[in-house]
């Protein structure tokens, strides 16, 4: 997964390279400086997901909802008429 993101950054910089330099048309530039910024996000998705993955091997998202239902911690930091009650 980091190799996708490293690629995915590395294309961001090459578009908007092409972009700033105004090579070819206006069209072109301008298509070119979009692409750069759609796989700039892209490249900062898969990090995100990248890390997320390193600090929880093991638990999937369905999973972490299960273990706050069950140690008592509200997933919300709004709290309900039943845990005034605790």
């Amino acid at each position: 997964m980091k190799k996708l993101s490293s690629i995915l950054f590395i294309i961001s910089l090459i578009s908007l390279a092409i972009g700033l330099s105004d090579a070819g048309s206006n069209i072109f530039s301008g298509l070119s400086r979009a692409m750069g910024a759609v796989f700039f996000v892209l490249a900062y998705i898969t990090r995100v997901i990248e890390k997320a993955e390193a600090e929880e091997p093991g638990q999937l998202p369905s999973e972490v909802g299960v273990s706050r239902a069950e140690g008592n911690q509200p997933s919300t930091g709004l709290l309900t008429p039943a845990h005034h009650a605790h």
